[in-house]
């Protein structure tokens, strides 16, 4: 069951990286038109990819090869009991799947160190792919402009304030952030006693990288990037 899973899940993944190619460019031709009202649409376009995206590729992630002894291992994660009634949330997975992953190489000698490894594993999920869901419940129900809580009983600020801050630039290095994340858990699935113990740090800084990147990059500085070199194409001719 698990290959047929994962070679559908590849497909699936396949086509979400192309829309993700053809939303973008989309994106950065509103951006050079100055046509607010189709950027701040594809935004919510490319926000709703990114969690469509993050789902698809967990799955894959599951379903890759050597990952678990068997498929029991799988459902495990995904569901609360073997007959697959109850499915545990999309943090819940997350926590599972880590949690799986670290028993594997857990011994009386290591404990402060996986300790470590995993709390350093569990926040980068937290921060950038779990706390991201609640800002694309909001849109997928309809909230584009101001955010109501869970209740629909008043409007939520400080979650406004998130969506209207959405970043296409920062939404897009998050596809890239997100992927190292998986191969940092991919690694403590497929291979923990080599490449997770030799890539484990230097994965972790990428991300690091990464999140610097987005934390420093807007559609402001993607505009002033794209007009320099439109002048440099104009000079050049």
């Amino acid at each position: 069951m698990s290959v047929i899973i994962y070679e559908s899940m590849c497909k699936n993944v396949k086509v979400l990286e192309q829309t993700r190619r053809v939303i973008k460019r989309l994106l950065n031709d509103a951006l050079v038109a100055k046509n607010e009202m189709q950027l701040k649409a594809l935004t919510y376009e490319f926000a709703l990819l990114y969690a469509a995206y993050t789902e698809a590729y967990f799955l894959k992630m599951l379903h890759s090869e050597n990952c678990f002894p068997s498929d029991d291992y799988i459902y495990a994660i995904l569901f609360f009991d073997t007959k697959k009634q109850q499915e545990r949330s999309y943090e819940q997975q997350w926590e599972k799947c880590i949690s799986e992953g670290f028993k594997v190489i857990t011994n009386n000698n290591n404990l402060g160190e996986i300790a470590n490894k995993k709390k350093i594993v569990t926040e980068l999920v937290k921060k950038y792919i779990i706390e991201n869901r609640e800002i694309r419940n909001k849109i997928a129900h309809g909230q584009w402009e101001v955010a109501l809580n869970s209740k629909t009983t008043a409007v939520k600020n400080d979650m406004t304030n998130e969506i209207n801050k959405l970043d296409f630039v920062k939404i897009d290095l998050c596809f890239d952030l997100y992927k190292k994340i998986i191969n940092i858990v991919l690694m403590l699935l497929q291979s923990p006693y080599r490449g997770h113990y030799n890539n484990f740090y230097k994965d972790v800084e990428e991300v690091n990288l990464i999140a610097g990147k987005i934390e420093a990059s807007s559609i402001d500085t993607k505009y002033k990037l794209i007009s320099w070199k439109k002048d440099d194409e104009n000079r050049r001719k």
